[in-house]
């Protein structure tokens, strides 16, 4: 075997010595040389040499002891090195040759990829600051960097067009697809791309003494040789990613291992599986097995070999576009860091300022501190610390003391959020973009943003712990996870407004995006899905970074395909009930208070003495009870001693609550009962109004509703408990005169009538806002129906993002009236249902979203629960 080795390393040496003429490669084992570059194949089959088989060319052989395995002057000791395997990953006895250098020769064997950069023999494995270089002289020179312990991976073999690069101090190797003339065609985090293997550059010491070094960025490993790859595997239902960083060293020993977020259901627990794309995975049980196909699959142009073939595997964050947002609050994000780091880290109290990035600049907040906590080490590195930079801005590899310093580290959120994500990596017309998600080599941030292949994985690790956190670590149970449908481009695709003008042009296939709606749209005749778009402004018009979350893209539905399975996106249900409407007052009662000063009682057949309530629970943070009129119902009273009650305030006349029930509150030692009430309903809403103004608040807005349209003020009572505004009854065409006199007095500065002119007059209007210091004429919120005021309302006065909503019966009111200090307390809207939503509330509530639905009682018609729940959206 030796002597064929030293017959082949003769013919190479035979061309070094005929001028012009060069190896090109061994294909299907010929040896091809060029001669002014036209190929020839000089012998017939290398699989047929014998002992003397160099006759072909053996009038031209002068020593088959010389063997060019490299291009360095020593080939002799190159020979040596060879045979006994020192210098070469080759054992003896294999029949491939793995030929470093200018002479890299290509077989139909498998090889390997190893980073390793050289210079003139000298490994360098990290940047430094400063080194020393050996020239082919022996002479050592001191340089202040070296160029780099970057690799460039070029789109073709002409090394024409640099695509990315990588770092080998964060990957050790690569699958080769092919490999000739010093190139090596291999897949490196998704990319299919080339690696110069040799290169020159020319060094001026600072004598003025030029040296010229002789740069290799790689080395060719058999397959049969690989111990120590890279692999994935999964543990209980989460994938880990192990980086090797020795190939070649006992399998398991010399590398690390990083979470990385849901396993797919293809993996079998406790397996290895190779991938050096992160979506078609091969069964690593035996790695040369594994490492083979994987590789011929490759050469072949197809993943016939992995284990999900033709079902790709996509993690979630690392294609989860930036353009979304986590369903997390920024006090859920403290509460991450807070219980993940210690009180030096710069992360702290900043999870606001990554929420009010996401909104202000389009920018997932769970994503942009997934890549803050891997950049800056959870707040803890140099520039986190010394100058609030969060995220490496503007350090590079070469230079990292460069990084811009910020004046808090939330100026860094801002900057990163704006101007780098939003600006510049999911800007279509910016150079950085190759899609806005976090990706990986061949496409997203990471293409451009980091030279560490698996930067994109290791920060989509963090937004996937942070989710495992906030899920009360139940894999199984992700509140975060795939509540997007995450689309990817299979062709070329057009983005448009609702307009139908062009906001962009997609052609980067493989690009992510999220698909907000399934159900399709027209646009100006074309069937198209709504996205999320990259950018909002219409093409031609620059892109700033601000993103209008309202500016809806439109897609055609062909050319696409669906990458996850996107959780259901209804909220969850709670139901809070009793078997009375005492015990439902005393469920709602638990559910938000564990203590209480005050109570406020109200009988259980006055529903309009009651609408008046809730502004008053709500100053005094108590809860709605029920009583009958003349003694507590049993489970009242215990409410009432659970609370440790010591005042209590009943609405109503004695004719409504006697003083049975006064005597009985303060037998059990309630310490205080104030009772507001008055001849009429009108008169007792007044009352109330009165105690605020003197007891809570200096009443400067209200609310006027009908005293009749009790279902309007159940609508309205949450948001005037909110807002500080309490609630007068009034009639139709007049308001009553002591309401009027009492209202006259107080110089309101805003009011708002509740219901339509049926209900409440314009006559009425106009009173009102001719005693008010701002013009209130518009302020009217009423519908044709109960249901339509409520959904007004709704629109009106809450915001897109709900922590809850309330449900209660439109018709059966008790159960509304008891929610009403709840839900405003909560700052959440108490939606009326019938049998189901009518149109109107579908129409607005489809346009908010919340994590929770509460359900107000326990008798309640499902088609409206299921209704309200498929129309709110989980985000």
């Amino acid at each position: 075997m030796k002597r064929i080795k030293r017959i082949i390393a003769s013919m190479l040496m035979l061309v070094i010595l005929i001028p012009n003429i060069q190896v090109q490669a061994i294909e299907n084992n010929n040896l091809v040389i060029s001669e002014d570059g036209n190929n020839e194949v000089i012998n017939d089959s290398l699989n047929n040499i014998e002992e003397n088989g160099n006759k072909v060319i053996e009038d031209k052989v002068t020593d088959e002891n010389v063997n060019p395995i490299d291009n360095n002057d020593n080939n002799e000791e190159q020979i040596e090195n060879f045979d006994n395997g020192k210098n070469s990953y080759l054992e003896d006895g294999q029949e491939d040759l793995a030929i470093k250098g200018e002479f890299t020769i290509r077989s139909s064997a498998n090889y390997m990829l190893v980073f390793k950069q050289s210079v003139n023999g000298e490994v360098h494995t990290s940047h430094n600051d400063s080194c020393y270089i050996t020239d082919s002289n022996g002479n050592k020179t001191l340089r202040s960097t070296h160029p780099s312990v970057n690799a460039n991976v070029y789109e073709n073999s002409s090394l024409s067009s640099i695509y990315t690069y990588v770092n080998q101090g964060y990957i050790e190797e690569a699958p080769v697809i092919e490999a000739y003339d010093g190139k090596a065609k291999v897949l490196v985090s998704g990319y299919t791309g080339w690696i110069n293997g040799s290169y020159k550059e020319a060094y001026k010491n600072e004598n003025g003494q030029e040296s010229i070094y002789n740069w290799s960025d790689y080395e060719l490993v058999p397959v049969e040789s690989a111990t120590n790859p890279s692999y994935y595997i999964a543990k209980n239902g989460i994938l880990y990613h192990y980086i090797s960083s020795n190939l070649i060293a006992k399998q398991g020993t010399s590398g690390f291992e990083i979470m990385v977020g849901s396993a797919p259901t293809f993996m079998k627990n406790g397996v290895k599986y190779l991938s050096y794309d992160g979506n078609y995975f091969y069964d690593g049980s035996n790695i040369q097995n594994g490492l083979n196909n994987l590789i011929n699959d490759l050469k072949a142009g197809h993943k016939n070999n992995s284990v999900n073939n033709g079902n790709p595997f996509y993690n979630y964050y690392q294609y989860l576009p930036f353009r979304s947002k986590t369903v997390y609050s920024a006090s859920d994000l403290d509460k991450f860091i807070n219980a993940n780091t210690d009180s030096t880290s710069t992360l702290r109290g900043l999870g606001q300022a990554f929420k009010d990035a996401e909104e202000k600049y389009g920018v997932n907040a769970i994503l942009a501190l997934g890549v803050a906590i891997n950049e800056s080490n959870w707040g803890k590195s140099d520039k986190a610390q010394k100058k609030n930079n969060l995220f490496g801005i503007k350090a590079t590899d070469n230079n990292p003391e460069d990084a811009e310093a910020f004046a808090t580290p939330a100026d860094s959120i801002v900057e990163f959020a704006k101007n780098y994500i939003s600006a510049g990596y999911c800007n279509i017309d910016n150079f950085r973009y190759y899609g806005g998600h976090l990706g990986n080599k061949n496409l997203g941030a990471n293409v451009k943003y980091a030279s560490d292949p698996f930067w994109a994985e290791k920060a989509a690790r963090y937004a996937f712990t942070i989710d495992l956190y906030l899920s009360g670590n139940d894999v199984n149970s992700l509140i975060d996870s795939n509540v997007y449908q995450i689309g990817m481009y299979t062709a070329n695709n057009k983005v448009v407004n609702s307009n139908g003008a062009t906001l962009y042009n997609v052609n980067k296939i493989g690009t992510t995006f999220i698909l907000n709606k399934k159900d399709t749209v027209n646009i100006n005749g074309s069937t198209c899905y709504e996205i999320y778009p990259d950018r909002t402004t219409v093409a031609g018009v620059t892109f700033k970074g601000e993103y209008d979350w309202n500016v809806k893209g439109y897609i055609s539905t062909n050319g696409i395909k669906l990458i996850n399975t996107q959780k259901s996106l209804q909220p969850s249900l709670s139901i809070l009930g009793g078997a009375t409407r005492f015990e439902t007052a005393v469920e709602l009662s638990k559910s938000n208070f564990n203590t209480s000063e005050y109570v406020v009682l109200i009988n259980r057949d006055s529903i309009f003495d009651g609408v008046s309530a809730t502004p008053l629970a709500t100053a005094v943070n108590a809860p709605i009870l029920y009583t009958e009129i003349g003694y507590l119902q049993s489970s009242t009273k215990a409410e009432i001693s659970r609370l440790s009650a010591k005042k209590v305030i009943v609405i109503g006349g004695e004719g409504v609550i006697n003083n049975n029930v006064i005597n009985e509150l303060k037998s059990m030692g309630i310490k205080e009962v104030v009772r507001l009430g008055g001849a009429t309903r009108y008169d007792t809403a007044l009352e109330v109004a009165k105690y605020i103004d003197n007891n809570c608040y200096k009443v400067s807005g209200i609310f006027l509703v009908n005293g009749a349209a009790d279902a309007d003020a159940m609508s309205v009572s949450a948001v005037a408990g909110k807002n500080n505004m309490p609630i007068l009854l009034t009639e139709t065409n007049k308001i009553p005169t002591n309401t009027y006199n009492w209202l006259s007095s107080k110089k309101l500065s805003n009011a708002y009538v509740v219901g339509g002119t049926g209900v409440v007059s314009n006559s009425v209007l106009n009173t009102l806002n001719s005693i008010t210091s701002s013009d209130i004429s518009n302020n009217r919120v009423g519908g044709a129906t109960r249901q339509d005021t409520n959904a007004i309302i709704i629109d009106k006065f809450y915001d897109k993002d709900l922590n809850v909503v309330y449900a209660a019966r439109s018709h059966i009111l008790f159960d509304a009236l008891a929610v009403g200090p709840i839900a405003a307390l909560n700052d959440a809207p108490v939606v009326l249902i019938n049998t189901d939503i009518n149109d109107s509330q579908k129409a607005v509530l489809g346009k908010k979203t919340t994590k929770m639905v509460v359900q107000v009682g326990l008798d309640f018609p499902q088609q409206g629960i299921n209704s309200l729940r498929s129309v709110l959206k989980n985000l």
